[in-house]
């Protein structure tokens, strides 16, 4: 993907009628997109993260894809069914279900198709008895021992133990029986089953699902799943708040100020002067200055300082200079006064 698409924000992106037959997981990586038509392609299911990705648009159209709707695809299919007036018209080609494969078009809409009984594939590395599929909805054959699949939970009724979906706002990035855990401050509310937590502006998906805040040098303005982008350098498009470079109030008291504070000064303290530092951006935003001091060159440069340090010890000696003129002064008084 070129560089600087993940810069942008788009209203809509239409890639109906394309003859696209797979989606790559990072595809929309870095991009807000509200609106998008993937209608009339070859598409049968999706990978995880482009499923949370669309459930977090604005609308999603689907139609007229001969999707295989298994467990592999049950985070499409709860966003569809939540979301129902809008996917009246999404249809599975085939159906993978505890019981009999529905025959009806009404059977067959994704809209209607029972998530908990919903069956998974075999491993793709499978041997032998690893290759027969679990019996039970939601349930992945993992070493030979069929356990609940990601995005949900363990949970016992009728005395056997079943597949549900994780709680609102909790998440499960791999498969096994054990509970779902609570996505972390700075995610999104959801419900249904989920393998990653949504993540709000200014956070990104870690490596296990969760969120956590942007690194130094990177933004995302959007929420939803993915990682954050790169600050752009300039040109590419308005700057944003977290690429902005920091400004910091440092308080400075000159050599100079400090001798006047020791002669009495001028209304009895010391002058102080608060100047405004900039800080630097070395190759992303955010960087530079964060406590007070010079980064790169931008700032108070080091002639600068030269130039500031050589006035300050000037002006420190000519103070003692007056001071030693003002004590000579007064040694001369008293000399004629005692002559007198």
């Amino acid at each position: 993907m070129p560089r600087f698409l993940q810069f942008l924000s788009f209203f809509a992106s239409s890639l109906y009628n394309n003859s696209i037959s797979e989606v790559n997981a990072t595809v929309f990586d870095g991009l807000d997109i509200e609106y998008i038509f993937l209608d009339m392609n070859n598409l049968q299911t999706l990978p995880s993260k482009v499923q949370h990705y669309l459930a977090t648009r604005k609308k999603a159209s689907l139609t007229h894809n001969p999707w295989r709707c298994d467990c592999d695809l049950v985070y499409l299919i709860h966003s569809a069914q939540i979301s129902a007036p809008s996917h009246t018209e999404t249809t599975c080609s085939t159906v993978a279900t505890v019981g009999a494969t529905p025959s009806t078009n009404e059977q067959l809409l994704m809209t209607n198709i029972p998530i908990s009984k919903l069956l998974c594939p075999a491993p793709l590395d499978c041997l032998g008895q690893q290759c027969v599929p679990c019996a039970r909805g939601l349930q992945r054959r993992v070493d030979g021992h069929c356990v609940c699949m990601e995005g949900t939970q363990p949970s016992r009724k009728l005395g056997r133990i079943t597949c549900e979906a994780c709680p609102q706002h909790h998440f499960k990035s791999s498969a096994g029986n054990f509970r779902c855990q609570r996505c972390s401050p700075g995610s999104m509310a959801a419900h249904g089953p989920a393998s990653m937590c949504a993540c709000a502006a200014g956070y990104q998906n870690n490596g296990q699902g969760d969120c956590q805040k942007c690194p130094l040098g990177t933004y995302r303005l959007y929420g939803g799943v993915g990682p954050c982008s790169p600050c752009p350098r300039s040109g590419l498009v308005q700057p944003q708040p977290q690429c902005e470079t920091r400004r910091v109030n440092v308080t400075v008291q000159t050599q100079r100020e400090a001798g006047e504070h020791l002669d009495g000064g001028r209304g009895g303290g010391a002058v102080r002067r608060r100047r405004r530092m900039r800080s630097g951006r070395r190759g992303g935003c955010g960087r530079g200055i964060r406590g007070g001091g010079r980064v790169g060159g931008e700032g108070l440069g080091v002639g600068e300082e030269e130039v500031e340090k050589k006035e300050e010890e000037g002006g420190v000696r000519e103070e003692r200079r007056k001071r030693r003129r003002r004590r000579r002064n007064n040694r001369n008084k008293k000399s004629e006064n005692n002559d007198k």
